[in-house]
């Protein structure tokens, strides 16, 4: 009989702390489940805020998009270092190349292209967050051309240029006030 006792207790303890477990699994499946609906209402309070910055900048014709990616005119894609970007400031507009390894016309491998803005357009498409700037830039070098650039909600610009001669060139990448990049322009000899 004393062995049934201690049997039975034994028996509602492990019960019991088989409860306590469940119990406290069940806190940590829910407590995860907040912390990622709160982690996901960050990102987006973020991606918006960045978005709505890179929308601020484009719209006031203040801005350098810092290339990380740069794609040529046969879809070739090339990761590049610093100085490769596209500057609109007012009427005023820098497309410059920089490949490490050469010399260029500009001093740093590639080439550097001023010009004027003459006329730009910007739209916003509120359904899926994204704002295009339409752009017709003429310069002395490379010629006219046209600027089509995409804003998405991830904050990372696509800004491509397509001359009258069949040139392409897509710069990607992060975007910025003119006052607050850091880019070097180089040299314009053509």
């Amino acid at each position: 009989m004393k062995m049934t006792k201690m049997g039975l207790i034994a028996l509602l303890l492990i019960g019991s702390i088989g409860s306590a477990i469940a119990q406290s699994t069940q806190e940590k499946k829910e407590d995860r489940k907040l912390q990622r609906a709160e982690k996901k209402i960050q990102r987006e309070t973020e991606a918006k805020a960045v978005y709505d910055n890179a929308s601020k900048l484009v719209e006031e014709r203040n801005f350098v998009l810092e290339a990380t990616t740069v794609r040529g005119k046969y879809g070739s894609t090339v990761n590049v270092g610093p100085n490769n970007f596209i500057m609109v400031n007012g009427d005023d507009f820098v497309l410059q190349t920089a490949f490490v390894g050469g010399v260029g016309f500009n001093g740093l491998g590639g080439i550097t292209a001023r010009g004027k803005v003459t006329s730009y357009d910007v739209s916003h498409n509120e359904s899926n967050d994204m704002t295009t700037v339409l752009a017709q830039v003429s310069t002395p070098s490379i010629g006219q051309g046209t600027l089509t650039i995409q804003v998405g909600l991830s904050g990372i610009v696509s800004a491509t240029f397509v001359n009258n001669w069949g040139g392409r060139i897509q710069f990607n990448g992060p975007i910025e006030s003119v006052e607050e990049s850091h880019v070097f322009e180089g040299m314009r000899r053509i």
